[in-house]
């Protein structure tokens, strides 16, 4: 008989562990060398029968010791060097499946790899929505990564907002494509991270003939969307008010976070990552390569990412004022929980949304639309109310919002204001508790010239991100990739 052969070919089966052997020493040497990239394994208990060295989604937060390379060093041996598919999706969201696609990265052979950036030192201000989405890409991408945050946690308008990740109101095209990559980012940490979200998809409700003609001609912007006749949506959409309806959009890529608790879990989740987060330490001052904190400290840094929400006007404000972006202050409310077997089934909007995002301005019916509206509800108009409705796990809704520009903003919230919004709300959907258990306002940067995503770089090494204009966590994912990305180049 012939001597028996391995699975790589050429190589005498005897042989066969020797090979592997030799091919997994640089990647025990790497991640000994970088013990927080083993760190940010998430804590597994062991798998499932049938599930050899490999992990799965299912895995909870108990048993394997963590901070052990051989744990994550073992898929490789037992496949072939190839990363087992079911332990991948098992650690997606965390700095190891793009460290462990090709061995080459640790040899230096993959250009794009995350080793790439190992080592550089990245000082993010900021702990809100768009400061830990760069975080954690910049952690994943092999940097060292410490986050400053003013306050005891985020309080600013990354949990002030609806918790709707909201593609269809981004323009179709690149920006759209990046909004549907921060959707299913946000899918993926959600389960690692462990906080709730709904792909429940929303519905675009048309009430007037121009809307309805609207959402006719943007349907054509992509095979996503379903157009529903009236009697269509009343029956698959119960709380949807038939009066005086023409029909809507469906559309299945619309995701419903609970912003409160989502943003505190992404935070803990990037501590996991082995990002250092230091809380309650506001910065002072920006130098050429490092900050200062208002306690003396200081953080050296190779780049600087400033996400500090309204804040950004305390940092380099020529370049800020240069943007052409100005305070916008909205009001929110929130329900009771509904009775027990109501559900709005999507997240609901209806004519006065369409006027809102820039996704709808290049439909030629467009003008006739907004023109009705600003005749019909001049008041809206004035203080930029438009109504979007969603149900988070506890029954309750979230509803608003209305829009205020300027640097004089009045601290006090507009009775009358709320009362238009749910005005408008009984316009498109039936609820059967209207009362409210809250009232806030938020507070955020937007571009007085149309733009959704500010970019400025006031500095070599330092990087302003603001003005997302209301689209902070759909897009804040995608625009953090582009910025680590740019470093590279």
């Amino acid at each position: 008989m012939g001597r028996k052969t391995s699975d790589h070919v050429g190589i005498p089966g005897p042989g066969r562990d020797v090979h592997r052997l030799v091919r997994i020493i640089p990647l025990v040497v790497a991640f000994a060398l970088d013990d927080r990239a083993v760190a940010a394994v998430p804590p597994q208990r062991q798998p499932p029968a049938g599930v050899t060295n490999a992990g799965t989604r299912e895995w909870p937060a108990a048993g394997v010791p963590r901070r052990r390379p051989p744990v994550a060093l073992i898929p490789l041996a037992a496949t072939s060097m190839r990363p087992h598919a079911e332990w991948r999706r098992a650690c997606r969201g965390t700095v190891l499946p793009s460290v462990l696609r090709s061995t080459a990265v640790v040899r230096g052979k993959d250009k794009t790899g995350p080793w790439l950036m190992r080592g550089t030192k990245v000082v993010v201000i900021g702990a809100g929505v768009i400061g830990l989405t760069h975080a954690v890409t910049a952690r994943e991408a092999g940097c060292a990564v410490t986050v400053l945050e003013r306050d005891g946690r985020a309080l600013g308008a990354s949990v002030r907002n609806f918790g709707t990740l909201w593609p269809i109101g981004c323009v179709p095209g690149v920006e759209r494509e990046q909004a549907l990559r921060g959707v299913r980012r946000w899918q993926e940490i959600a389960g690692v991270a462990r906080f709730w979200h709904d792909p429940s998809g929303s519905v675009s409700l048309a009430y007037r003939a121009e809307a309805w003609q609207v959402l006719q001609e943007f349907a054509g912007t992509s095979a996503d969307f379903e157009l529903l006749d009236a009697a269509a949506c009343v029956r698959r959409f119960p709380a949807v008010n038939p009066t005086g309806l023409r029909g809507g959009l469906f559309s299945p890529a619309e995701t419903l976070l609970h912003s409160p608790t989502a943003i505190p879990a992404l935070a803990e989740h990037v501590r996991r990552l082995g990002v250092t987060v230091h809380v309650g330490t506001p910065v002072a001052r920006v130098l050429a390569d490092h900050v200062e904190t208002s306690d003396g400290r200081r953080f050296e840094f190779d780049r600087l990412v400033i996400a500090a929400g309204e804040e950004m006007r305390l940092f380099f404000p020529e370049a800020v004022a240069a943007a052409q972006i100005q305070p916008c202050r909205l009001q929110m409310m929130r329900t009771v929980p509904q009775p027990a077997g109501f559900t709005l089934g999507a997240i609901l909007v209806g004519d006065l949304t369409l006027c809102h995002y820039p996704a709808f301005r290049d439909c030629p019916s467009m003008p006739r639309l907004r023109a009705r509206l600003q005749a019909e509800l001049p008041e809206h108009h004035r203080w930029g109310i438009h109504v979007i409705a969603a149900q988070h796990a506890d029954g309750s809704l979230t509803l608003g919002d209305s829009h205020e520009y300027g640097l004089d903003l009045p601290p006090d919230s507009r009775p009358e204001v709320d009362d238009m919004i749910l005005a408008s709300l009984r316009e498109f959907a039936v609820v059967p508790d209207l009362r409210i258990a809250a009232r806030w306002q938020g507070v955020y940067l937007k571009s007085t010239v149309g733009r959704t995503q500010v970019v400025l770089q006031p500095r070599e090494r330092v990087t302003m991100v603001t003005a997302m204009g209301g689209l902070g966590m759909t897009l804040s994912w995608g625009l953090a990739e582009r910025t680590i990305s740019s470093w590279r180049a």
